[in-house]
């Protein structure tokens, strides 16, 4: 039916949810911003019972944001940021204690100075956007690499892209 349930755990990582019978039920959880397709489970229609699954989830320390836009050459963050942003800010309000860095990038196309300044920049912006959504201040850092820290060769276009990108680091959960 296309029906969905969203629940949160408690503090030890449980969460119970009542969920009618018959029916094979999809198990996701939230990554950051994206969900991650964990199992199928099925319930089956002839009885009524208690299920236990047990989900293992080991969040990565480092998580590049993916949709997480600017404009060239400048640090405002484009609209179609803000759904990854505020599913980030989600998760931050759930896991209220945890505290991260978000750490700006770069390829390495023009000088390093003006790539530390901008990659700064648009770290501090992302920043802000999580502060404007009510995180804490002191629960995120920002830090701009520039081009120091590549990931993919900077020699072609698709790597370059790859460079230019947003990241989070979970410095304490």
């Amino acid at each position: 039916t296309k029906t969905s349930y969203k629940v949160n755990t408690d503090a030890v990582g449980k969460f119970e949810v009542l969920v009618p019978v018959g029916a094979v039920y999809a198990l996701r959880y939230k990554n950051f911003t994206n969900d991650v397709d964990y199992t199928k489970m099925e319930v089956p229609a002839d009885k009524e019972a208690t299920y236990e699954v047990g989900i293992k989830i080991d969040p990565p320390k480092d998580f590049v944001l993916e949709n997480v836009y600017f404009d060239t050459g400048k640090s405002s963050l484009k609209p179609n940021s803000f759904k990854a942003l505020n599913d980030l800010v989600e998760i931050l309000k759930i896991k209220n204690t945890m505290v991260v860095e978000i750490q700006g990038h770069t390829d390495n196309v023009g000088k390093d100075e003006e790539n530390m300044k901008l990659s700064q920049d648009r770290a501090d912006e992302v920043r802000k956007y999580l502060i404007s959504k009510g995180i804490e201040t002191a629960r995120v850092t920002s830090k701009g690499y520039g081009p120091t820290m590549p990931i993919a060769d900077n020699a072609n276009d698709a790597g370059k892209a790859k460079n230019r990108r947003t990241s989070l680091k979970v410095i304490k959960e």
